[in-house]
């Protein structure tokens, strides 16, 4: 019997022997296996977050140095983790998914730092890019928790057939029991005790006691059981002490565990705000055990730079106000979301000619201006509390006056606007006088395309010369739609070469002698009707168009002058009038000398009119290019001469042949003194400087002969002959020259 007992003995010794090597292999696999995978998905989801915060103070602080190097790190951090996890489960889906994932991620951050690093930020792409990669962090974290949650679940799973194992051998032992009841039932007792608690240190050991994140086990009531240490750093944040950590729980723990328990659900996150530091909390719920894990994430720094970048998404970065996205909200939200029928007015606003200021006197100027501007507007609204004002661009904003009739907008905001402007800003010692120009539209009156209608009428208000306020009206969509219809006609009409090119002849101021044509373009459509210069120059001009339109007339022109030339004309020149953005254009000088070059006349029997208005753009530049012109031997006007705002400390200095009188102040030139005047005066400060004078729009003889009497040199009008076509103007000549001789 007692050799029975014992072989029985060591049988079963043996038996528990086995038995407990294999709950050690199982501990040391979760030790050394499970754990470090655990441990090895944390490090990944902070290396994520961490790529993702160092991407948004990129946005805020745009220190690209500081993000390349920063970004370098983290994303070596996840390729380590990727590398780590492909060979802890090797061809594992979800692993190939993050390395797809993290391969656009990284592509995310190459397109953010692209658009970041440009010379003009797309500020709206940058956030696209921030959306994108927050949704992609976003996407990678599920698949990390899968794996924490398999890995669990492989665990969980080894803690069962443990338990299972220590079973088996307890029912030997207890089977046994008749034969060794004493030792087999103290032995028995003794491993299953040893097992169990065994067992239950492992489990509890599967916390992740260096996790950098706060990790607090509860039981079912909602009372500590354990932290680990990165819970003391959160504690000692929030200034608690270590026997405070119950109070680190959401106050709505018990009732979110209770929703779990009804639902039988395992997992729940939300974020609550604790001593002014804003936490995350993931919720884990172990059936089995009674317990409840909280994964807590002080979020306080992330929140903050996600508010500030929200703030400067929907705010002007210098005067703090409210930006065009957030106007564009708000009018959404006012015609949408209202619980009663709006009634509001939207206005546009423009600083008339702010453009030429900023550009006389630098951007210090130019900004402190604006914010002097939008003060002034804030203080209109403060006092009448009208609205809002939002800055939209550098000297445009926007005004939302609520529950106003356009009648009371009207009264209430324009005209103290206008006082407010009517005293000088000074800034930095200068006084610069300003003013608005303003466009209204109204809600419900004109429907849901505000902004369309309030830039239609703003746009109306600067053509009509700025300072004054329209209410938009259907006749304004009218002529923007004209202005569509004409640039499309404009289009065609040089696809099927219908424009011409008409010239009227100059003489002297008798009448006798001809000295020269100005060369006219003109668009006869297929059906034979003439379309008025007046009607597609402006077009042309804003679309861009009249650059390769006036390389056009000069070529025809010049040919023109050289087909004069061989006919036999002598003295005389080509006037050519050249637009504002042609002379603007970079290769202006370049295309004219080709030009001259290729229709082989010579420069000097070509005489280039530039506006008035053009040359006193850019002063300094446009002087330089006027010199270049003279140098390749051309003659040079200024044409439309009076009706722009020239300084003659600048005029001397323009390397210029010609003056032409604007045919505006020729046209009441018998009836009005001041027009005479004015004549008189361009005539006398033409002979002062040396220059010749021709007066444009001589219809009648009267107007001849007081252009006579005063001296005026040159004449051009519909009194001498209206713009002929080439064969018209060749026979033109051709019948003067029989004259002559």
């Amino acid at each position: 019997m007692y050799l029975l007992v014992l072989c029985i003995g060591v049988l079963l010794s043996l038996q528990i022997y086995r038995a407990g090597g294999k709950v050690d292999t199982i501990t040391d696999n979760l030790l050394n296996d499970k754990f470090p995978r655990l441990q090895l998905i944390a490090q990944m989801q902070l290396a994520v977050v961490d790529h993702e915060r160092i991407l948004y103070e990129y946005y805020a602080t745009m220190d690209q140095d500081f993000a390349i190097k920063h970004l370098a790190i983290e994303q070596q951090k996840i390729i380590e983790s990727i590398t780590r996890l492909e060979q802890a489960f090797p061809e594992h889906s979800a692993v190939v998914m993050l390395d797809d994932y993290f391969i656009q991620l990284k592509s995310m951050a190459v397109a953010m730092d692209n658009t970041m690093s440009a010379d003009r930020v797309d500020w709206d792409l940058a956030r696209e890019h921030l959306v994108g990669i927050s949704g992609m962090g976003r996407m990678m974290n599920p698949v990390l928790l899968s794996l924490a949650d398999e890995i669990q679940t492989q665990a969980l799973a080894t803690g069962e057939q443990t338990r299972l194992t220590t079973r088996n051998t307890t029912s030997l032992v207890l089977g046994f029991s008749i034969l060794v009841v004493a030792v087999a039932a103290w032995v028995g007792v003794f491993i299953n005790r040893y097992i169990n608690e065994t067992t239950e240190r492992r489990r509890l050991s599967m916390f992740v006691e260096r996790n950098p994140d706060p990790v607090i086990s509860t039981d079912w009531e909602g009372q500590v059981v354990y932290f680990n240490p990165a819970t003391e750093y959160l504690l000692a944040d929030c200034d608690l002490e270590l026997s405070q950590v119950q109070s680190l729980l959401p106050s709505d723990l018990l009732v979110r565990l209770g929703q779990l328990k009804q639902t039988h659900s395992h997992d729940d996150y939300w974020e609550f705000e604790y001593r002014h530091r804003h936490i995350s909390c993931s919720l884990s719920v172990l059936y089995d055990l009674r317990l409840c894990h909280l994964h807590l994430k002080d979020i306080t720094e992330s929140r903050q730079a996600t508010d500030q970048l929200n703030f400067l998404a929907y705010h002007d970065s210098w005067t703090m106000l409210p930006n065009r996205y957030r106007l564009e909200e708000d009018v959404d939200q006012l015609i949408h979301r209202s619980q009663k029928p709006p009634q509001f007015a939207l206005g546009l606003l423009s600083i008339d000619r702010f453009q030429l200021v900023a550009a006389s006197n630098g951007n210090d100027i130019r900004d402190d201006l604006v914010a002097a501007a939008s003060e002034r507007l804030k203080a209109v609204l403060a006092d009448s509390n009208s609205g809002t004002l939002y800055r939209l661009d550098s000297s445009h904003f926007g005004v939302l006056l609520r529950d106003f009739s356009v009648e009371q907008a009207l009264q209430a905001f324009v005209e103290p606007a206008k006082l407010a402007f009517e005293e000088p800003f000074e800034v930095k010692g200068l006084s610069f006088y300003l003013s608005l120009s303003m466009g209204f539209s109204h809600y419900p009156e004109q429907g849901a395309e505000l902004n369309k209608n309030a830039e239609a009428a703003l746009a109306r208000a600067i053509d009509n010369g700025g300072n004054q306020a329209l209410v938009y009206s259907a006749d304004m969509s009218n002529r923007e739609q004209a202005w569509v219809a004409m640039e499309a006609a404009l289009r065609q009409a040089f696809e099927q070469d219908q424009f011409q090119m008409y010239y009227q002849p100059q003489f002297d101021v008798t009448g006798n002698q001809l000295i020269g044509m100005e060369a006219l373009i003109r668009w006869q459509q297929a059906d034979g009707q003439f379309i008025s210069p007046a009607e597609f120059i402006p077009v042309a001009e804003q679309t861009g168009m009249i650059v390769n339109m006036g390389q056009w007339i000069l070529k025809v022109a010049c040919e023109q002058a050289a087909h004069l030339y061989q006919s036999g004309l002598r003295d005389f020149v080509m006037a050519v009038n050249i637009s504002a953005r042609q002379f603007q254009h970079p290769k202006f000088l370049e295309t004219v000398a080709r030009i001259i070059d290729e229709s082989q006349i010579d420069p000097a029997y070509i005489e280039l009119e530039i506006t008035e208005s053009t040359i006193m753009q850019n002063i300094e530049h446009c002087i330089e290019i006027l010199q270049q012109l003279k140098s390749l031997g051309l003659a040079l006007a200024v044409d439309d001469f009076g009706t722009g705002y020239s300084s003659l400390s600048y005029l001397k200095r323009f390397p210029i042949d010609k003056l032409k009188i604007d045919q505006s102040f020729v046209r009441n030139l018998g009836s009005d003194k001041s027009d005479l005047a004015i004549v008189r005066a361009i005539i006398d400060l033409a002979h002062n400087l040396d220059l010749a004078v021709i007066a444009e729009g001589v219809e009648t003889e009267q107007q001849r002969a007081m252009l006579e009497a005063n001296r005026c040199e040159q004449i051009q009008g519909y009194l001498i002959s209206k713009p002929m076509p080439a064969a018209q103007a060749v026979s033109f000549v051709n019948e003067k020259l029989k004259r002559v001789v």
